[in-house]
């Protein structure tokens, strides 16, 4: 959807983001720092969409299906089936 991402320091959603590229990645308790980001996407256009774009371009280039069917093909080798 090429939209930034706020999330917490969680697994996978630690994996999915990359804080300051795609989004950002904040303590799941400190509430301050949820608003903070989210009101620095809504006043910063041109940061909102540069990070947008970029979570775009990450999710393209690291979660296609190709590369899915690839990592699954490699846990099935690598259990010897």
């Amino acid at each position: 959807m090429a939209k930034p991402v706020i999330a917490s320091y969680l697994k996978p959603l630690d994996e999915l983001v990359v804080h300051g590229k795609t989004g950002f990645l904040v303590d799941v308790n400190n509430h301050e720092i949820w608003i903070e980001k989210l009101h620095t996407l809504l006043r910063n256009k041109k940061l909102n969409q540069r990070l947008g774009k970029d979570a775009f371009e990450f999710c393209t280039n690291n979660f296609n299906v190709t590369g899915q069917v690839k990592k699954i093909e490699h846990v099935y080798r690598s259990l010897g089936l």
